[in-house]
């Protein structure tokens, strides 16, 4: 059995690799200012969301809180007929 042929190389015109890394660098730099900038709102969002869930839960609390005082009365007044 023979070994497999290796791939043909890809004729693509050779960029200087000093050239090369100093784009992915300058492009990584842009991709990191963007995203700080965009973490202020993004941390103010999930702040007010957090409130949010904070206050819901707290009405879900209150709500069920109620409802099992009254499914208790309600028991109460059916055990006394």
């Amino acid at each position: 059995m023979t070994a497999p042929l290796p791939p043909k190389p890809v004729n693509l015109p050779a960029e200087p690799p000093l050239t090369r890394m100093s784009d992915e660098i300058v492009s990584l730099r842009a991709a990191v200012i963007k995203l700080s900038r965009a973490d202020n709102p993004v941390l103010l969002n999930v702040k007010v969301l957090s409130d949010q869930i904070r206050s819901l839960t707290g009405t879900v609390e209150q709500m069920a809180s109620a409802m099992n005082r009254k499914a208790e009365e309600n028991e109460a007044r059916r055990q006394l007929h």
